[in-house]
């Protein structure tokens, strides 16, 4: 049998307790489901503080991945925004990334999907962020696990 277990992925938020644990690439873990759970989607947002608030939506089982999209939103502009959805296995290792087309000028939201789907992952994690003017912001994560 397979699971696919929900773990939020983003900035803690004043009142929150949560289960921080360091990950790769400026992600960090701050609440996670502790048992697994049989689902058929994943989702997970990052607050609005600094910048804007990121999500990763996962729909599938196990470790078979059948849709993904990452979405940000703002009540104020970003610009000049690439969109990124990232694989890590079970150690931390990037083996998958997916990149938006640089989008130029401001927007105050977008989102992503990219295509070859369905896909098989590997155990570990898959997080959605967005690069604003060439850099990186932390974004949100799903767990994958067999």
């Amino acid at each position: 049998m397979t699971f696919l277990v929900l773990a939020l992925v983003s900035l803690a938020l004043p009142g929150t307790a949560v289960n921080a644990v360091a990950a790769p690439n400026g992600f960090q873990v701050v609440a996670s489901v502790d048992e697994p759970v049989i689902i058929q989607s994943a989702s997970g947002c990052t607050g609005s503080f600094p910048d804007a608030r990121r999500c990763i939506n996962v729909q599938g089982s196990g470790l078979r991945v059948d849709n993904i999209w990452t979405t940000w939103d703002r009540s104020l502009t970003l610009c000049n925004t690439r969109m990124h959805i990232t694989y890590f296995d079970s150690n931390g290792n990037q083996y998958k990334q997916h990149n938006s087309a640089l989008k130029e000028g401001c927007r105050f939201g977008d989102s992503y999907q990219p295509g070859g789907y369905p896909y098989t992952a590997r155990a570990g994690k898959v997080c959605g962020t967005v690069s604003v003017n060439g850099v990186k912001k932390s974004g949100a994560c799903v767990n994958i696990f067999r």
